[in-house]
């Protein structure tokens, strides 16, 4: 496992979280293949007040339901019955990146882009930081990031933190629309601390991690 000194590391809460992007991702059933992210920065950036607000979550929702716009991001999954394996395409069905991750759900994610990508320059380990907290780190040209969830008990929710200088600034958020932790819902991000891509795919990353591997002894001991 990667050093979990980032968990660690004190919030500079001097550096607000100032999005500049909102995505959406779409919700999956058991049988489908595709999971499409969608951009909703055009129409709800402004309405955005630094949380997942009642009135924002509520803008979110009908907008999807009602007038969804065309993905920007398509993940189809290589096989109906595994999620281990996607192939990631823009809306001009251009591949964008593969991402492989462990059959049993909990081990190191491998990203990897094609030659002279804009969304990063090298492939990426999207790695576990403990198994007792949902969290996973990876680096992007030496700088340390980390997803990590809100609480034990709100693990629906979920920050991105980059490491600068011993501390660790916000530089994305999720929220689930199930209430639980699946993935399903808006994401906000800063563009110029990391790219929109990245954010989603290493953000599925945490979202692929099993329950059986997230707390095991309570896992068993609540279900025996």
């Amino acid at each position: 496992m990667v050093s979990t000194s980032i968990l660690k590391m004190p919030i500079d809460k001097t550096v607000a979280l100032q999005p500049t992007r909102i995505l959406y991702i779409m919700s999956q059933s058991g049988w489908d293949r595709e999971i499409k992210i969608l951009d909703l920065t055009s129409q709800l950036l402004d309405s955005y007040q630094d949380d997942f607000t009642k009135d924002f979550k509520a803008s979110v929702k009908r907008l999807v339901s009602s007038s969804p716009p065309p993905p920007i991001f398509t993940l189809t999954h290589a096989h109906w019955y595994s999620s281990s394996r996607l192939t990631v395409t823009d809306a001009e069905g251009a591949q964008l990146a593969k991402w492989h991750s462990p059959i049993m759900g909990y081990g190191v994610t491998h990203i990897t882009f094609p030659e002279h990508s804009t969304h990063c320059t090298h492939a990426l380990e999207v790695k576990p930081l403990s198994i007792f907290r949902r969290a996973q780190s990876f680096v992007i040209d030496s700088a340390t990031y980390a997803w990590e969830t809100a609480g034990r008990f709100k693990s629906n929710r979920m920050s991105l933190y980059k490491e600068i200088v011993g501390k660790k600034i916000e530089v994305a958020r999720y929220e689930s629309e199930s209430g639980g932790f699946t993935a399903g819902g808006p994401v906000v991000l800063a563009t110029k601390e990391v790219d929109e891509l990245v954010a989603v795919l290493t953000c599925m990353a945490v979202l692929n991690q099993r329950d059986a591997y997230y707390m095991p002894g309570l896992y068993l001991s609540t279900r025996d």
